[in-house]
């Protein structure tokens, strides 16, 4: 199923691209837009709580972002959760972070919610993040010690690794390659660190290679390979020193996946067949599918992605292939590969997200692939899950197809219509059709 966010109500979506045209106009309508965020702000508590936390976070950035900090402040109390209110007390963070007071940002993450000390390690991380993308690396580098300071939980060093190499990423695509090689042995110092005193024997065997295993595919995505295979080679020491039959299976599939990631894909193989078949040997298939895939070769994707015994695994890599082979204009190729996916439920599944991504792409086959969709789906009858009809009509509304979409959406269970009627206003919104799509939001 295509990943989706909690759901955030229309209405923010409209003030987020009205905000936008303010910044245009000299910010003309600021004062309208601070009176539609306040009364947002206000339905908080009488929406469901788990979208709470969502709807908080939008407004509260966007109330930031003008200068509104007093009612985001407000906004964050209005979230049940302390979770939630940890996490949308971060979006106010990053902007701060982002417009240069780092000081206060760091005061209001590291105030919040003590105790909940592993969503305020994802606030850091938020912060650390706004900051790499403005090329402030050595602010970024500070939350991250902000973070360390932080009690202690069971994958923090995971979250400071994913944080640092967020850092390391940005200074590689600068070009700040010293700087981005400091940063990368700080995020290997940290799991050094993890490995000789774990934070809980449960994960003491497996937990450094996984990490280990995530780095190294970030250099590889980076092009930085040689750094990548240094990194690999840690993943060797502790599959050496792996004491129980389990921990030696899951050390040798991060093993074999982090040989996938980095195309050695033969050597992946061969790794693979000394693990049990299952879900072991199954998930190196499928990354060698979607590498393969990502390098451009998804006809040889498909050997690798029908050997995967896992019905639900093998489907999505078929359905990423078929993605590939459109992507390059190979329609029919794309096609036959969704002709693969069982059972017809699956298929229809596979054909609506294929006319999904080639209408986001403006491909004018998606018009084609939409209504073979359509009728894939009303063939499969109740085998068909909801959610294929709303990629459906989301991609009829890309198209332009507003009314089609409509249709389809009127059809659907009320919990069914809240993502394609979201993304549907914010379409129209993007269309310049203002009203319509406050029209649509109300009803």
């Amino acid at each position: 199923m295509r990943p989706r966010a909690w759901v955030t109500p229309v209405v923010v979506l409209i003030l987020s691209f009205s905000f936008q045209a303010a910044t245009a106009q000299e910010a003309s309508q600021i004062d309208e837009i601070r009176s539609f965020l306040r009364a947002a702000s206000s339905s908080i508590p009488r929406i469901d709580k788990f979208q709470q936390s969502s709807l908080a976070f939008n407004i509260a950035r966007e109330q930031t972002r003008i200068g509104d900090l007093s009612e985001a402040l407000a906004t964050v109390r209005r979230v049940v959760s302390e979770e939630g209110s940890v996490s949308a007390m971060g979006s106010i963070a990053s902007v701060l972070a982002g417009q240069g007071d780092l000081s206060s940002a760091l005061d209001l993450v590291r105030n919040s919610a003590p105790g909940n000390e592993r969503t305020k390690a994802y606030a850091y991380l938020g912060v650390a993040q706004a900051l790499a993308w403005k090329h402030s690396f050595h602010d970024a580098l500070s939350v991250v010690q902000a973070m360390g300071d932080e009690p202690g939980f069971f994958d923090k060093t995971n979250l400071i690794a994913q944080t640092l190499m967020s850092i390391q990423t940005r200074q590689w695509e600068a070009g700040d390659y010293t700087g981005a090689e400091d940063t990368l042995n700080l995020a290997l110092n940290a799991v050094e660190q993890e490995r000789a005193h774990p934070f809980t024997s449960e994960f003491a065997d497996t937990m450094p290679a996984d990490l280990y295993g995530g780095i190294a595919s970030k250099l590889s995505r980076e092009g930085n390979r040689q750094a990548a295979l240094s990194v690999v080679e840690r993943i060797y020491a502790t599959l050496a020193a792996a004491e129980s039959e389990e921990s030696k299976q899951h050390l040798l599939h991060t093993l074999t996946v982090a040989q996938a990631n980095l195309g050695e894909f033969q050597e992946a193989l061969s790794s693979s067949e000394k693990l049990a078949s299952g879900q072991w040997r199954d998930g190196v298939l499928l990354t060698i599918a979607m590498e393969r895939t990502r390098e451009g070769d998804p006809l040889g994707a498909i050997d690798e992605a029908t050997q995967i015994s896992s019905e639900s695994w093998r489907n999505s890599s078929l359905r990423g292939i078929a993605d590939a082979l459109a992507a390059s204009g190979n329609y029919v190729q794309a096609l036959t590969t969704v002709e693969r996916i069982q059972p017809a439920g699956e298929r229809a599944y596979g054909l609506s997200e294929l006319a999904l991504e080639q209408a986001e792409k403006d491909d004018p086959a998606a018009a084609l692939i939409v209504r073979l969709a359509w009728e894939a789906a009303l063939n499969a009858g109740d085998e068909t899950k909801p959610f294929v009809f709303e990629q459906i009509a989301v991609t009829r509304g890309i198209l332009g197809d507003y009314a089609g979409a409509l249709e389809i959406v009127s059809t659907m269970a009320e919990e069914d219509r809240v993502w394609p009627l979201q993304n549907l206003t914010a379409m129209l919104v993007h269309a310049g059709k203002k009203a319509d799509a406050i029209a649509l939001a109300e009803s």
